[in-house]
């Protein structure tokens, strides 16, 4: 595994690739609940327990359970993970029932629920498919706490400022690996897999953090930075990784499949990115990025995160040995939690302030999603309710991603192509037993959405070189084909003229095709001859034939067309390798240059310390001297 360094920054990015054929995989939203402790305030509001899981013995409505969890989920606890089926009883809105593909207790720990949600990204992103792991609830329920996890999980210690000030954070040394999020233990597996990958094979990882607050766009890696933007890019996974590490997934898929009127994918344009080597480097990211997050003070949570946090990673890849290239990308969002009116006054309680502005923007983003959400699986069951021809006819809803900025960003993960991972927080208590229904209602219809992969593997060079043959062997044959076809075409005629018809020996389908029209053509010119009398329809089918011809030379030259644009593409390949062997030169003598330039450095720090202690050691003995002149004196 290497670890390859390139310039971020800005939109630019390399050229389109050209990806290799294959079919779309139907993948399924999975969607996990975590049941948090009871807290002080609820305990203190004489809060019950609303909320009872379902066992995992004693389920048997797993529908939705994927192959690729199965091993995972062996590992799991009865008495930690429940079953996938709970009940909820409210005081006031009555009982619910609802079913998800993991359920996770109070007493679940951060390592228990990576290995049920998060551990398989690590594996689908290496191989090439876009990934989102997303964590939803209301707030105070532990989102935060599950993706970054608790006191100095992520280095850092978490304090409140102002009404909407800014997180501060001090580093430290190490990392409590038993509190450690989602997002720190992903980052590690992702990174432990690039290491026991092949030595062929190298690396080129970006990232970028964001957050939307008030429907704007924030740099956390460059608070000043002002110019951030969302841009629609053009169709095809080649535009998503051609742009900066911003870019969001690739053309985005609707119910059935196709496009929903949005061809095309979308992407931050000016958003800041680095180059990552190493976990220590994404890690120092997710720490400078956190301590700029905006949060608040509210009667739910000290520490309220106020806005939606999205951490952005893509991930290029490229086997030396097969040059075979791939390119992926993982999104890890954390969303700021919703509240009900009555709840979201922050400690010293105005109503007016700026935390009701913040909590009226959160909410209405995630309406919006929601109403994504709905209009996906809406489209999607009217798919697969109607037949063909009803579909075609233009009944599918408008997926509203335009309404916020979050429901354009997320726009492949619900619906697209995009594994996606939901984790729900929520509170058993009675006390917010409100907000926990409305969490798992939502929870409950990302389950009925139907996402549609494929890994963006690019061709080799050998690839190319096997379409190129395949174009070259079509291209024969079709030549041969034409010939054959002038030859009976001539054939005909001259039959035609003596009034008789001698089959061809070819055989093959189109063959049958073509003989069972000449056969029918000679037939009827006999006829014609027998009545002695003439048609106009004479030339019927030698004018279908000649139409048939034409088609021919169409292909043969559609075919011709096609050769040509590989082997300009393959040209291009070519001048690219060149220029990154020669960047790499470049790289490697400046390495050496700045390895000499360090000993140079060391060497002269070190005489630089010598000549201190010289001259330290010089300054006590004249203090000493000075001081026995004084008291000889």
């Amino acid at each position: 595994m290497t670890m390859a360094a390139r310039a971020g920054g800005g939109s630019g990015g390399i050229n389109s690739p050209i990806f290799m054929d294959s079919p779309l995989q139907e993948d399924p939203i999975r969607v996990c609940l975590r049941l948090r402790p009871v807290n002080k305030l609820e305990t203190s509001r004489r809060s019950t327990n609303c909320v009872k899981v379902q066992t995992a013995a004693n389920n048997n409505n797993n529908d939705k359970s994927k192959a690729s969890y199965a091993a995972i989920l062996e590992k799991g606890s009865s008495a930690t993970v429940g079953g996938n089926a709970i009940e909820v009883i409210s005081p006031l809105q009555g009982k619910f029932n609802f079913t998800f593909d993991q359920v996770f207790q109070e007493d679940a720990s951060q390592s228990l629920v990576y290995q049920h949600t998060a551990a398989p990204l690590a594996s689908d992103l290496l191989e090439g498919f876009n990934c989102a792991l997303i964590s939803y609830g209301q707030t105070g329920s532990g989102k935060t706490h599950t993706m970054m996890g608790g006191n100095s999980s992520d280095g850092t210690t978490t304090t409140a400022t102002t009404t909407t000030g800014k997180k501060k954070s001090s580093s430290t040394s190490t990392i409590n690996d038993e509190k450690s999020g989602m997002i720190h233990r992903l980052i590690k597996d992702i990174f432990q897999q690039m290491k026991e990958s092949p030595p062929s094979i190298e690396y080129i990882v970006r990232c970028s953090f964001v957050e939307i607050y008030l429907e704007k766009i924030l740099d956390l890696l460059n608070p000043a930075n002002r110019s951030i933007q969302i841009l629609e890019e053009g169709s095809g996974l080649g535009s998503m990784m051609g742009g900066s590490s911003a870019a969001v997934s690739s053309s985005s898929l609707d119910g059935n499949g196709g496009n929903n009127g949005n061809e095309g994918g979308v992407r931050i344009d000016g958003a800041s990115e680095a180059c990552c080597f190493d976990q220590s480097d994404v890690i120092s990211l997710l720490i400078r990025g956190n301590a700029c997050r905006t949060v608040s003070s509210t009667k739910m949570n000290t520490d309220s995160s106020r806005s939606h946090a999205i951490f952005i990673m893509s991930i290029e890849q490229k086997d030396n040995i097969t040059g075979i290239s791939k390119m992926s990308q993982l999104q890890l969002i954390d969303m700021a939690g919703s509240e009900l009116g009555g709840k979201d006054q922050t400690v010293q309680g105005t109503k007016g302030t700026a935390i009701h502005q913040e909590a009226r923007m959160i909410n209405k983003s995630l309406s919006s999603l929601d109403a994504v959400v709905r209009a996906v699986v809406e489209n999607q069951d009217a798919t697969r309710g109607s037949s063909g021809a009803d579909a075609a006819g233009g009944s599918s809803i408008e997926t509203p991603y335009s309404q916020s900025k979050l429901t354009r960003l997320l726009r492949d993960a619900f619906g697209g192509n995009c594994r996606t991972s939901i984790i729900l927080t929520a509170s058993p208590a009675s006390y917010s037993i409100a907000e926990s229904i409305r969490t798992m209602k939502f929870g409950h219809l990302c389950r009925s959405v139907k996402n549609f992969v494929k890994p963006s593997v690019e061709m080799s060079p050998m690839d190319y070189r096997k379409l190129l043959n395949d174009t070259q062997k079509k291209q024969v044959d079709t030549t041969n084909l034409v010939n054959e076809l002038s030859a009976e075409c001539f054939q005909l005629k001259q039959d035609a003229k003596s009034n008789k018809f001698v089959e061809s020996n070819y055989s093959g389908p189109l063959w049958e095709t073509i003989e069972s029209v000449l056969v029918n053509g000679a037939d009827q010119v006999a006829n014609k001859s027998i009545r002695g009398g003439k048609e106009p329809g004479d030339s019927a089918e030698l004018a279908a034939l000649r139409e048939e011809l034409a088609r021919t030379r169409n292909e043969l030259q559609a075919s011709k067309k096609k050769r040509e644009h590989v082997e300009s593409l393959l040209a291009e390949r070519q001048s690219e390798v060149a220029i990154l062997r020669t960047q790499n030169d470049n790289y490697s003598s400046e390495k050496k240059r700045n390895h000499q330039d360090l000993i140079v450095a060391q060497s002269e720090n070190r005489l630089l310390l010598q000549r201190k202690h010289e001259v330290e050691n010089n300054l006590r003995t004249s203090q000493f001297r000075e001081y026995e002149a004084t008291v000889f004196l």
